[in-house]
């Protein structure tokens, strides 16, 4: 299992930042699964629920453009890609 890792990079001033990485494209799927949140609704749990691994939460951010947040905006709908093996 590969993770998605954050690189160390310098800045002209020789001060080191994190660069984000590019998150891949996660194409709809016939086999995902559409959900409405609820005033509940957190990605982290998400993904606990459907992948067994809380931190795979941006899999689940990246499919709906939601951005780098927990929590679920009430009432919308929520894609849960299916075979996410190739995206981690």
């Amino acid at each position: 299992m590969s993770r998605i890792n954050t690189t160390v990079k310098n800045r002209f001033d020789g001060k080191r930042f994190y660069a984000s990485p590019n998150l891949p494209i996660i194409p709809v799927s016939d086999s995902d699964i559409f959900i409405t949140s609820n005033s509940e609704t957190r990605l982290d749990i998400l993904a606990l629920e459907y992948y067994g691994n809380s931190s795979y939460w941006w899999v689940i951010a990246k499919a709906n453009n939601i951005g780098f947040g927990y929590y679920v905006p009430f009432g919308e709908q929520i894609r849960i890609p299916a075979h996410i093996e190739k995206y981690l």
